[in-house]
C-alpha cells in the first residue's frame, strides 16, 4: 500500500545557461532520441508540463531574513515576468532530461523489449499524479528559469529498476566482440550535443576530439557487445550530468585534458572488465544435473562460485534436504573451536565437524535420522531456534492455518516473520518437502550461533573451556576473579543483574534453567529445565513459546532445586484466572463456533471501555481487565486471544497504524478459515451483545478496520504472484491493490480477473481524502478502480 508522500523533490531544469558555441551543435538541431515506443507518454508528459503554473517572484536564498522582527518584511520581493516561450522550453528540458534516462538504461541492457518499455511508460504515467502542484520559477539570481515538481527521482527509479534488457535475453554472443559496435564516435558526438543543450560547458577541443579517442580506447580495449553497451551507459550518464563538486570526477568544459578523460575511461573499462569476469563465472556455471529455478540461479549460483557452500549443493534443488545436508550448509565451512566439548554419547567422536557444531549450536540433538527427508514443518521446528529471539511472532497468517500442530505455529510464524522460510504465497504448506533450494536461499553463515540454540551472553574468548551437554552449558574459567567479571560483564542490564555474587558456591533458580556460579572447577553451569525450549538471558524470556519472564531466585544451600519448568508468576496467575472463566462458559460438546461465541460473549460483557486504562498491552494487563472489568481495545482483543489459545482455538491479536486506526481486534481460525472479531465495537456498554463485528469475513471487516489487515498477509505475494490481467481470486485482487494502488485525485488502476464468478470488492480502499470507486467494462472484462478528491 502507497500513500502520497509530503517530501518534494525539485527536478530542476535550467535554461539557456550559456556554453560554448561550435559548429558541432547547432541549436536547430536535435540530439534526443524520438523513441517510437515510448511516443504516448511523452505527449501525455509534455501536456501535463505545460498546465503547471508559474511563480514570478523571485526567491531570496535566506528566507529568514524575509520576517527577522516576527511582524512585516522589510526585504523587498521582486517579480519578474516568464514567457510562454521558456515554458516550452523549460517543458521540452525535462523530457530530454527523461529521454536521456531511458538512453542510459537501453544502453546498458543492448535494447529493451516492448514490455519493458511498457513498465517504463506505466511508471511515468503514475508519477504524474504527484506531480500536480508543480510551478516553474526564477533561480535565486532571477536568471534561469526553473520547473520546480513533485514528479519522482525518474533516474534513480529506473537506474535500480531491475530488467533483463535484450543483454539479458542473450547467451554467449553478448560476450563477443562485433568491430560495429566499438565505432562509437558519433554516439559520443550526440552525448556532447546533448549536454550543450542542456545547458553544460563543452569545450570545442573536446567536442572535436573526444569521440575519436573514445573509438580508439574501445578498438584496444576490444570491448564485447555488452562492454560496450555498459561502458557507454556510463559515460553517457556522467557527459550529460558531470559532477562538478568533484574535482577529481570527468569534467568537459576544457578544465581536464583528453588524456585525463581517456585515462579516467580507461581505468573504467579495467573495472568493469573485472566485474563481467566474475558475472561470467555466476552466469555460465554448469550443473551436473539439475539446476536451481530462474529466479533464484544468481543467488545460488553466487554462494557456490564465492565458496560459501559446498559442492553438495551443486544438485537436487527440488528434492527435500536432509537434517545432514542442513547441517553441512550452516556448518560445512566453519571451523570447531578447539576449547569448546561435546559431553553426550549420542554425538560420536568421530562425527564430522558440521555434525558437531550442529549439536554445539542446537540445530540437532542427536546423531539419528540425519537422513531423514525434512518436511517444512520439520524445518520451522530446527529453525526457529535461531529465528525466535530476533523475530518471535503468533501471528501466522496463512490460509491453511488449521494443518499446522498448534504446538508448533509460533514457530511456523517466527520462520516466516524472520525470512528462513517463506509462505507460498498464501499457504505454509507444511506437510511439502523443504526443498534444498529453498535452504540455500534461506542460509545465513550468521545462524545458529548461540550455544544449543539458548540466548546466553557470550564471547567466546572468556572461558578457558565450554562443556556442552543436552541440556547443560559448562563455562570454565581460570579463576574465580574471571567469573566476577564475565558476569558483570555479560548480565549487566539484565534481570540476572540484581543477584550478588560473593565468590562462593551459588545457585540461581531463573524458573526456565538453574544456574551454578563458583563451582568446584571454576565455572558456571546452566542446566536447562524440563519443558524449557527456549530461553534468553538477555532479554529475560523463556518458555514452549518464550513467552515467561525469568524470576531469578538464590537457593538456600539446603533447597532442593525443582528441575521441570516453572511458568513465571503474572502467567501463574493468568492462566489460573483463564481456566476458571473457561470452566465457566465452555460447555460438553460445544462446537468450534459455539466456544468462540462464548469467549466473545463473555468479554463484551464482562470488559467495560475506560480509556482510563489505557497502557502498554500486557499479561498483566489482562489480568487487571479480568479482576476490575475494565480496560481499552488492546485489553479486550488480548483477553479474548488468551481463552482461545488456551482451548487450542487458533487466535491472532491484530492491531491498527496508530496515525489513522489506533485499535485493535482478534483474528479467530473457525472451521477452517479466518474470521474477524472486534469485541471493543460489540461493546456499547448498554448490556446487550451485539454481533456486529463477530466472525466477519475479511472483506466485510476491512470496510472499516484497516484495508492491510487480514489473512493472508499480503507480503506474502510477490510482484511476480500478481498478474493484474488474470487476478485469480479476490485474495489476489486485494494484494495487488494495495501494493500498488495510490490514495491520490484522478490515480487510476485497472485489473482482470481469471473467473467472471470472481465479484471483486474494494471497500477496504476507502479514504478520508478521495473516494474510491470500481467500474465495470463487460464487454473487456476489465475493472477499473479510481480515487477522485473529496473536495
Amino acid at each position: 500500500m502507497k500513500k502520497l508522500t509530503t517530501f518534494i523533490i525539485v527536478l530542476i531544469v535550467t535554461l539557456l545557461t550559456t556554453g560554448y558555441s561550435t559548429s558541432f551543435a547547432a541549436s536547430s538541431e536535435s540530439y534526443f532520441s524520438n523513441d517510437k515506443a515510448l511516443d504516448g507518454i511523452f505527449a501525455k508528459l509534455e501536456k501535463e508540463f505545460l498546465k503547471y503554473k508559474k511563480d514570478e517572484v523571485i526567491p531570496l536564498r535566506d528566507l529568514g531574513e524575509i520576517i527577522p522582527d516576527g511582524s512585516k518584511p522589510t526585504i523587498k520581493r521582486t517579480s519578474k515576468k516568464i514567457s510562454d516561450s521558456q515554458i516550452k522550453a523549460a517543458a521540452q528540458a525535462a523530457l530530454n532530461h527523461i529521454r536521456v534516462a531511458v538512453e542510459v538504461k537501453e544502453e546498458e541492457l543492448g535494447g529493451l523489449s516492448s514490455q519493458e518499455y511498457k513498465i517504463i511508460a506505466d511508471h511515468l504515467d503514475q508519477q504524474i499524479f504527484f506531480a500536480r502542484n508543480s510551478d516553474y520559477g526564477w533561480d535565486y539570481d532571477g536568471k534561469i528559469v526553473e520547473l520546480n515538481t513533485r514528479f519522482s527521482e525518474f533516474n534513480e527509479w529506473l537506474r535500480f529498476k531491475q530488467m533483463p534488457g535484450n543483454f539479458g535475453r542473450m547467451s554467449k554472443e553478448k560476450d563477443e566482440v562485433n568491430p560495429a559496435d566499438l565505432q562509437a564516435g558519433d554516439k559520443i558526438v550526440r552525448y556532447l550535443n546533448q549536454s550543450i543543450q542542456k545547458g553544460n560547458k563543452v569545450s570545442p577541443v573536446i567536442l572535436e576530439q573526444l569521440p575519436g579517442a573514445v573509438e580508439e580506447l574501445f578498438n584496444e580495449s576490444n570491448l564485447s557487445k555488452i562492454m560496450v553497451g555498459r561502458i557507454l551507459s556510463e559515460i553517457h550518464a556522467d557527459i550529460y550530468t558531470p559532477d562538478d563538486e568533484d574535482s577529481d570526477a570527468d569534467h568537459y568544459d576544457g578544465s581536464k585534458s583528453i588524456d585525463e578523460i581517456i585515462e579516467s575511461y580507461g581505468a573504467l573499462i579495467s573495472n568493469r572488465e573485472s566485474d563481467r569476469n566474475n558475472e561470467k563465472l555466476i552466469e555460465y556455471y554448469e550443473y551436473p544435473e539439475d539446476k536451481p529455478s530462474v529466479n533464484n540461479w544468481d543467488s545460488i549460483t553466487r554462494r557456490l562460485v564465492n565458496g560459501e557452500i559446498s559442492d553438495t549443493f551443486k544438485y537436487g534443488f527440488n528434492k527435500a534436504i536432509t537434517l545432514d545436508e542442513l547441517a553441512n550448509l550452516y556448518y560445512g565451512k566453519r571451523e570447531l573451536d578447539e576449547k569448546i566439548v561435546i559431553d553426550d554419547d549420542g554425538v560420536p567422536a568421530d562425527s564430522p565437524d558440521y555434525i558437531k557444531l550442529a549439536y554445539i549450536y542446537g540445530m540437532i540433538d542427536d546423531t539419528n535420522n540425519l537422513e531423514k527427508p525434512l518436511t517444512r514443518l520439520d524445518a520451522a521446528r530446527i529453525l526457529v531456534k535461531y529465528a525466535i529471539y530476533e523475530n518471535w511472532s503468533d501471528s501466522l497468517k496463512v490460509t491453511d492455518c488449521n494443518q499446522i500442530p498448534l504446538e508448533d505455529q509460533i514457530s511456523v510464524a517466527s520462520c516466516i516473520k524472520d525470512g528462513l522460510i517463506k509462505p507460498r504465497i498464501a499457504k505454509f504448506e507444511p506437510k511439502s518437502s523443504y526443498t534444498k533450494e529453498e535452504a540455500v536461499l534461506s542460509y545465513s553463515s550468521y545462524g545458529f550461533s548461540k550455544l544449543r540454540s539458548y540466548n546466553i551472553p557470550l564471547s567466546l574468548s572468556e572461558p578457558s573451556k565450554i562443556i556442552v551437554g543436552k541440556n547443560t552449558i559448562n563455562l570454565l574459567f581460570e579463576n574465580k576473579q574471571e567469573i566476577q567479571e564475565y558476569f558483570e560483564n555479560q548480565f549487566e542490564d539484565t534481570v540476572l543483574e540484581k543477584i550478588k555474587l560473593n565468590g562462593k558456591y551459588t545457585r540461581v533458580d531463573t524458573g526456565g534453567a538453574l544456574i551454578e556460579f563458583f563451582t568446584p572447577e571454576n565455572g558456571i553451569k546452566i542446566t536447562i529445565k524440563k519443558g524449557t525450549t527456549y530461553i534468553d538471558f538477555v532479554e529475560g524470556g523463556y518458555g514452549p513459546k518464550l513467552g515467561y519472564t525469568l524470576e531469578p531466585k538464590v537457593l538456600k544451600d539446603n533447597e532442593k532445586a525443582n528441575m521441570n519448568m516453572q511458568v513465571d508468576s503474572v502467567m501463574k496467575k493468568l492462566n489460573t484466572k483463564l481456566d476458571a472463566i473457561l470452566a465457566k462458559i465452555i460447555k460438553p460438546g460445544m462446537t468450534e463456533e459455539q466456544k468462540v461465541k462464548a469467549i466473545h460473549d463473555y468479554v463484551v460483557n464482562h470488559v467495560t471501555y475506560d480509556i482510563r486504562y489505557r497502557d502498554e498491552q500486557s499479561a498483566g494487563g489482562v489480568i487487571v481487565a479480568i479482576d476490575e472489568g475494565r480496560g481499552v481495545c488492546g485489553d479486550y482483543s488480548l483477553l479474548f486471544k488468551d481463552l482461545c489459545q488456551r482451548i487450542s482455538i487458533p487466535c491472532v491479536f491484530e492491531i491498527g497504524d496508530p496515525n489513522i486506526l489506533n485499535h485493535a481486534w482478534n483474528a479467530v481460525f473457525v472451521n477452517g478459515d479466518w474470521k474477524f472479531v472486534d469485541t471493543t465495537w460489540d461493546d456499547k456498554d448498554d448490556g446487550k451483545v451485539r454481533y456486529t463485528y463477530f466472525l466477519k469475513d475479511k472483506f466485510t471487516f476491512m470496510n472499516d478496520h484497516m484495508p492491510w489487515m487480514g489473512v493472508p498477509d499480503i507480503s506474502y505475494y510477490s510482484d511476480a504472484d500478481l498478474d493484474p490481467m488474470n487476478l485469480k481470486s479476490l485474495e489476489e485482487v486485494r494484494a495487488y491493490l494495495l501494493k500498488n494502488f495510490y490514495w491520490v485525485d484522478g490515480f487510476k488502476m485497472t485489473f482482470k480477473v481469471a473467473d467472471k464468478n470472481i465479484k471483486p470488492t474494494i471497500g477496504y480502499l476507502k479514504d478520508a481524502y478521495v473516494n474510491v470507486s470500481l467500474t465495470y467494462d463487460s464487454k473487456n472484462n476489465l475493472y477499473t478502480v479510481t480515487a477522485k478528491s473529496k473536495k
